[in-house]
């Protein structure tokens, strides 16, 4: 058994529950409403765990290989998921029968934006391309393919593309216009394992190899500040509500920072494993962790308590 969890009060007066048996995860991503858990596994199965009832609730071989990124859509329809199989599979979830694939890149897809305004999915790889995807019509518009470098992370203001790379560069460029003009940012001095934008505050936050998480003001074209801590490499970076950063790294912990000044609120030390990826819960007071040998986990952000396993 990879992973059996209990949550205890996701929602204010409620008591709720919710297993997860016999998976591998190697992604996981949360509903927009927050009511569901989507999980990937190392054997390309697609889960949905719905917090609410307590059950897997869908449940469906998407790819071949591990699955590398999950991301759902904003109004809940459908969700997107890359593979070490060099698809992104597209799951309806009113009808998970029916899948559809974007095929087009060589290499493992490593992160996945979509513009629903625009209807486009953006797709980064360690092929070193990033492309541009018309949804609906599941073609393939855009291949920026001038980053010498892997394709680690990618986050977007609606307007740019912020393509993080394994030599620690973060590339800004527009997804729709003449890419002949790329522009740049020296943030780390290692791989950039995760991006993720404020767009009230128009900062751009990374985390990195190098064992920090930088925090850049686009508009000033800036450094705002750099959070220090973490004993290893740095994988995962969250925010809520443009106030708190949550960041998991190789060193065995979670940790809570003050954004605005990256005062460490909480560091969490219940863990065995490296944490590959941590997110918050929708109301923040709780946040999900992935580790390579531990599974999913859950904790209070408020205590740094994990939430009852068995």
């Amino acid at each position: 058994m990879m992973i059996l969890l209990i949550i205890m009060s996701i929602f204010a007066n409620l008591q709720l529950a919710y297993s997860c048996d016999q998976i591998n995860p190697t992604a996981m991503e949360l509903s927009i409403d927050g009511k569901n858990l989507f999980i990937g596994d190392l054997d390309g199965f697609f889960y949905q765990c719905d917090l609410e009832n307590n059950k897997i609730s869908k449940k469906i071989k998407v790819h071949s290989e591990k699955i590398t990124s999950i991301l759902a859509s904003e109004d809940n329809q459908s969700v997107f998921i890359g593979s070490f199989d060099k698809s992104i599979a597209i799951v309806n979830l009113k009808d998970i029968a029916t899948l559809r694939f974007l095929n087009g890149h060589n290499g493992a897809i490593t992160s996945l934006v979509h513009l629903p305004n625009k209807n486009l999915l953006i797709s980064g790889s360690s092929d070193r391309t990033v492309k541009v995807w018309d949804v609906k019509n599941q073609l393939l518009l855009k291949t920026i393919d001038k980053i010498n470098s892997v394709i680690t992370s990618i986050t977007t203001d609606g307007n740019s593309l912020f393509i993080g790379t394994s030599e620690g560069i973060v590339y800004i460029v527009a997804p729709y216009d003449d890419d002949s003009k790329i522009d740049h940012i020296n943030l780390h001095e290692s791989v950039v394992s995760s991006l993720s934008f404020i767009k009230e505050k128009s900062y751009l936050v990374s985390s990195s190899w190098d064992r920090s998480i930088a925090i850049w003001d686009i508009k000033k074209n800036s450094l705002i500040r750099r959070c220090m801590g973490h004993g290893y490499w740095v994988t995962s970076v969250a925010i809520f509500d443009n106030k708190l950063l949550s960041a998991g790294s190789l060193d065995y912990t979670l940790r809570l920072w003050n954004l605005d000044d990256c005062k460490e609120i909480l560091t969490i030390k219940g863990l065995n494993s490296y944490v590959v990826k941590a997110i918050f819960s929708r109301d923040g007071k709780y946040i999900f962790s992935l580790t390579l040998n531990e599974g999913i986990k859950i904790w209070d952000t408020n205590t740094g308590k994990q939430i009852s396993q068995k």
